[in-house]
Order: C-alpha cells, then sequence, then structure tokens
C-alpha cells in the first residue's frame, strides 16, 4: 500500500534521527516533488488545455494555464473537418522573426511560448483564418501538499523509494550529518531505475523525426538540390 506524505515523512525524519523537524521536512517533500515535475516528463503528470484559437484572438497572446510547463510532444494541436493539424514549436525570437503585417492569415503552423510572464503566454503564426478548437496537452506542476507532515495524501510522484532517501538526505544535510551524500546517492541510483520504465516503454517502437519546419507539410519549404537540365 502507497505511502501517505505524512509517513514518508515520519520515516524521513526517523532515519535522519531529527523526529521533531517534519514541518521542514513537509517543506522539503514539496521542493522534491516540484524538482521532479522541472526537470523530468512524466505521463503522469500531464493535463490538457483546450481554448479557440480565431480570428480575433489572432497571433496572441493566449495565456496558458497557471500549473503549464511546457507542452508534450506532438501536443498542441487542432481540428478541421476531421483533420488534426500538429503545430510546430519555435523559438519566440524565430516568432519575432516572422511577417507580422495585417493580412497574413491562415492555418497556424508554428507556436512560441514566451516564458517570461505569469502565467505563460504563447503565440501562434500565422493568425487563424478561421475558428479552430485547439488542444495543448501538456506536463504540469502539479500541486503543493497542504500541510505534507499531517497529510493522509499519498504524493503524485509513484517511487516512494526515491522520495523517502532523497527528503532523508535533505533532512541529514539539516542535521549536519555527513551520511547524507550517501542517502542522496540512494535517491538518485533509485530515480534512475524508475526513469528507465517510466510510462512503460517496452515494445514502443523509437523514432527518430526530423525538424517539421523544414520536413513537414509545405514541401516547397525544402531545398531544391537538383540543377536544371542534368
Amino acid at each position: 500500500m502507497p505511502l501517505s506524505s505524512a509517513q514518508i515523512i515520519t520515516l524521513a525524519c526517523q532515519k535522519a534521527k531529527v523526529p521533531g523537524m517534519t514541518s521542514q521536512a513537509g517543506m522539503l517533500l514539496n521542493l522534491i516533488l516540484g524538482d521532479l515535475a522541472q526537470n523530468y516528463d512524466f505521463g503522469l503528470a500531464t493535463a490538457l488545455f483546450q481554448f479557440m484559437m480565431d480570428v480575433p484572438t489572432g497571433s496572441g497572446p493566449i495565456v496558458m494555464p497557471a500549473d503549464f510547463l511546457r507542452v508534450r510532444p506532438e501536443g498542441f494541436f487542432f481540428v478541421y473537418n476531421g483533420v488534426p493539424y500538429v503545430l510546430i514549436s519555435i523559438e519566440l525570437a524565430e516568432f519575432d522573426a516572422l511577417v507580422q503585417q495585417g493580412g497574413i492569415q491562415n492555418f497556424p503552423e508554428f507556436y512560441a511560448m514566451d516564458f517570461s510572464t505569469t502565467p505563460t503566454s504563447c503565440y501562434i503564426w500565422p493568425p487563424p483564418n478561421g475558428s479552430y478548437f485547439t488542444n495543448v496537452r501538456y506536463f504540469k506542476q502539479p500541486d503543493d501538499i497542504s500541510t505534507p507532515e499531517s497529510s493522509s495524501i499519498v504524493p503524485w510522484f509513484p517511487s516512494q523509494k526515491t522520495l523517502l532517501h532523497l527528503l532523508t538526505s535533505s533532512m541529514m544535510e539539516l542535521a549536519d550529518d555527513d551520511k547524507a551524500d550517501t542517502f542522496e546517492t540512494k535517491g538518485e541510483a533509485s530515480l534512475n531505475k524508475y526513469l528507465k520504465m517510466k510510462d512503460d516503454p517496452t515494445g514502443h517502437a523509437k523514432l527518430i523525426k526530423l525538424d517539421r519546419r523544414q520536413f513537414g507539410r509545405s514541401w516547397n519549404r525544402l531545398p531544391n538540390t537538383k540543377v536544371i537540365g542534368w
């Protein structure tokens, strides 16, 4: 049976020999969970954002959800007449260099994220020539556990041995215990084992993808490698 956040904290404090520091352990557990979401892509920490992309919206900005971290691969798309159109991610500087004059409207092909805003803002190009229901499947920042030292909530991250080792290491650092590095190494080893099998990759073919900005729907963007008259 999975351990609750309170049980993980109790065990970590016992291992670190700091049983009275449960409040600090709760803050550190939330910090560890937040770092895991920030640094790795987990299918279990995803969400779906839907909005109407239309002419009044233009190129944006479109405000992403507050818990948005990044778009899942092939996760930004709209459907027109039953056909999905997947937008290509580009850098914001690349978006700024695109022609932005009036009258340029078509099926959007690119999107760029502006992470300097809170929440994150999104821009699309070219501006839409109609109204399209759009889906964004994204990796999210899970909510912190409220008062985790007394909560019965099971943390979202499934490798509880990883959480226990990393939290024990953090508590040992607070106690100036030399064994902190040992438990951090144990936590990293447990995390690496989990990452090898996360999202159940068994039996899935691995794809090598070309840059869709050059190899995509618009074949006219391909470089001309032939010489006339050969």
